[in-house]
């Protein structure tokens, strides 16, 4: 990776203009000619409009997007959301969950500080949008930091502060499904920003790399987190499992084993999956000997890989 004059970071060959026009792309298939007209004359008088009037009139305008705009999911079928992604100079960016609203947000504050803001001053000017914003308006400023180039500490100072707050949305904006975080967070922020999602009941499943991330250390605070919410009676996320299973501490494997027999097919299918990604030989006849009696077809495939893994560890 090489460095800019500026103190930003070329991470692949996909330039931001490529990826604005992706965005734009996407959501000219969405939009009516009315509708594709008044965004662009938006953009256009934002990009032109004096200094002074400037905060007050994009986020006037952020909210003009939502009423005007569709609030419909950009990928309509469901089974399709999962794959769905954009390209940004970081990396594929999920857009399976967003909506068509939030597309052209995305598109509006991207596009409009590129033309309109100095490279040195892009992501300061985009901190000073998502402080005046309302909470969707935040939401998509943090988005936005995925095609918006300008100086890495200037974004992260963005991202810092949607994980001190105890929203769910402004943690999910900027830890999930977004490929600028898992690139500049350290791995001691990223293991803070799991263990804090887990608390506050969002999704770990969706920060970029969570599998990557995984070491001893993150292992060990997924177990602590396990053991209270089960001694409290309350259910453990799979995902939890699933990435504390690489690195297991001393009983983790006894626990996934017993878990085999659970009632719920969920439980027993994650518990297959996580014994294979621990790869522990201790795992093998209990495996072999659930494979016999288990009728889940999903179920048995699991258990059949994990052992495949044991085996090739022979």
């Amino acid at each position: 990776m090489s460095s800019t004059d500026h103190g930003t970071k070329k991470v692949n060959e996909l330039s931001f203009e490529s990826a604005q026009r992706s965005l734009e792309q996407s959501l000219n298939l969405h939009l009516t000619e009315e509708q594709s007209v008044w965004l662009n004359e938006r953009v256009s008088s934002l990009c032109d409009i004096e200094t002074e009037r400037f905060l007050s009139v994009i986020n006037e305008s952020l909210h003009a997007v939502r009423r005007k705009l569709s609030k419909r999911h950009v990928v309509i079928s469901f089974s399709e959301r999962a794959e769905a992604s954009t390209p940004s100079p970081y990396g594929a960016v999920p857009v399976g969950h967003w909506l068509q609203s939030e597309l052209a947000q995305i598109f509006m504050i991207s596009r409009v500080l590129t033309r309109r803001t100095s490279l040195s001053d892009r992501l300061s000017t985009l901190y000073k949008i998502y402080d005046a914003s309302d909470t969707e308006g935040r939401v998509a400023c943090l988005r936005s930091l995925n095609f918006v180039e300008g100086r890495t500490e200037d974004a992260l100072i963005m991202i810092h502060d949607a994980g001190r707050t105890y929203l769910s949305e402004l943690m999910e904006a900027g830890w999930c499904h977004h490929p600028f975080s898992s690139k500049h967070l350290s791995a001691e922020e990223l293991r803070k920003a799991v263990m804090k999602a887990l608390f506050c009941d969002v999704s770990i499943e969706g920060i970029i790399g969570i599998d990557q991330l995984a070491d001893q250390e993150l292992s060990r605070r997924l177990s602590e987190f396990a053991n209270e919410r089960e001694a409290a009676d309350r259910m453990v996320p799979p995902e939890v499992w699933r990435v504390a299973s690489y690195y297991p501490v001393p009983g983790l494997i006894a626990r996934l084993i017993g878990k085999l027999e659970h009632p719920m097919r969920d439980d027993r299918l994650n518990a297959s999956v996580c014994l294979g990604r621990a790869k522990d030989p201790l795992a093998h006849p209990f495996l072999r000997d659930r494979l016999s009696r288990e009728d889940d077809l999903e179920v048995k495939k699991a258990i059949q890989g994990a052992l495949q893994v044991l085996a090739s560890q022979d």
